[in-house]
């Protein structure tokens, strides 16, 4: 009889420990999912804006380049060429 008490109660107990455990690793899940999901968010708008950033600098450097390449053409060739080149 008390074996039989004895066993019981180490039976419930291991139980609630079960469910305790299965309890914190599933809140554990939901904790590390919802984290990884904010996170694969932040990645994304991060890569958003540095493609913006980066369409922005070749935006520039090509607009750039241009009026360069013109400043060079003018410096080197005289005055009466450097307008025919264009042409």
């Amino acid at each position: 009889m008390y074996e039989d008490k004895l066993r019981a109660a180490k039976s419930e107990i291991f139980a609630a420990r079960d469910a305790k455990l299965k309890q914190w690793t599933a809140e554990r899940d939901a904790a590390l999912d919802q984290a990884r999901t904010a996170t694969q968010q932040r990645v994304a708008a991060a890569k958003q804006e540095i493609e913006q950033t980066a369409a922005t600098a070749r935006q520039q450097i090509e607009g750039l380049s241009a009026a360069l390449s013109e400043q060079i053409m003018r410096a080197v060739l005289p005055a009466g060429i450097s307008s025919e080149v264009q042409q």
